[in-house]
């Protein structure tokens, strides 16, 4: 079972959690008298620094030129580049016995993975043994990374995409916020 995420206040009298009244129905859904849970605590990230990190990945998009226009077709393939490219990404590889084999696998792979966005799927040959290496794009989304995380993934995705369209990393951002403001 997935557990939603709850908000709760701390009652220091009490030495307790209390959970706020919009989310007793979802806690009293997913949680049972009596068990324990682990409680993590996550910092709220500003909505305005996730729209304005969007802005920027939609006016790097717009200024794509040529074939990678072509390849990233969209600004959440664009962004799912980024993220791989930047090193915010998972990685699975898994050794062929043949390259004829490692290329069908491959096609496989590239086909199960048609509608996840963008995925990185390469061949590679080491020391005599081929291999299929995936990588896939980790979520930013506000339940998979902190605020801090968010952050630095995002310069590091902007950092790339400024090299990318050849511009700074602060002309882009320049160019997210103006977007932001009239779009």
């Amino acid at each position: 079972m997935s557990f939603r995420p709850v908000l709760a206040t701390w009652d220091s009298k009490e030495g307790a959690l209390r959970v706020l009244p919009r989310f007793r129905n979802v806690a009293g859904a997913q949680f049972s008298d009596g068990e324990e849970y682990p409680i993590e605590v996550r910092e709220h990230r500003s909505s305005k620094s996730h729209a304005f990190f969007f802005t920027s990945v939609n006016a790097a998009w717009r200024n794509l030129r040529g074939e990678t226009a072509e390849i990233l077709s969209t600004p959440n393939h664009l962004r799912g580049w980024a993220l791989v490219q930047s090193g915010w990404h998972d990685q699975h590889i898994v050794e062929a016995p043949s390259k004829d084999d490692a290329m069908k696998m491959a096609m496989f792979a590239r086909a199960l993975a048609r509608d996840e966005g963008y995925v990185e799927i390469k061949v590679i040959k080491h020391d005599g043994q081929w291999f299929v290496r995936s990588r896939t794009p980790r979520s930013q989304s506000r339940a998979s990374m902190n605020k801090e995380e968010f952050q630095k993934s995002s310069r590091d995705v902007l950092d790339v995409l400024s090299g990318a369209i050849e511009v700074t990393r602060k002309q882009l951002e320049r160019e997210g916020r103006n977007q932001g403001e009239h779009g």
